[in-house]
């Protein structure tokens, strides 16, 4: 995990606006340092990077959005924060050709939403 996050920050500190390198961080901090609050800012930043740099190509690279979004939907989810998750399902769903998987998504978001109301 250290040398992992040495090796994006390093070259972190070469491209700093680097949404793959912004992306490997916060899952770092995501599943290996369970510090969701970081992970968070990181791949919110990721996300933010991507949609400056690639938004607007003729053929952007979608599939490292793809997983930014998956992460920060995952995220929110572990969070309790459905709707948050729900924002970023709907927004992976403008970029990813695989509507039934995020059909599921939803509907597991909204279930576990109700269920947290009762």
């Amino acid at each position: 995990d250290d040398a992992a996050e040495q090796f994006l920050r390093e070259g972190l500190r070469a491209n700093p606006h680097h949404h793959e390198l912004l992306y490997e961080l916060g899952r770092i901090y995501q599943e290996n340092r369970k510090d969701n609050s970081r992970a968070r800012n990181i791949l919110e930043l990721a996300a933010t990077q991507w949609q400056g740099q690639e938004a607007g190509k003729k053929d952007p690279e979608v599939f490292v959005y793809a997983q930014i979004l998956a992460a920060l939907m995952q995220l929110e989810w572990d969070e309790k924060n459905y709707d948050r998750a729900l924002e970023h399902v709907r927004a992976l769903e403008r970029v990813s050709p695989y509507h039934d998987g995020m059909k599921r998504w939803k509907d597991d978001i909204a279930a576990a939403k109700a269920a947290a109301a009762h």
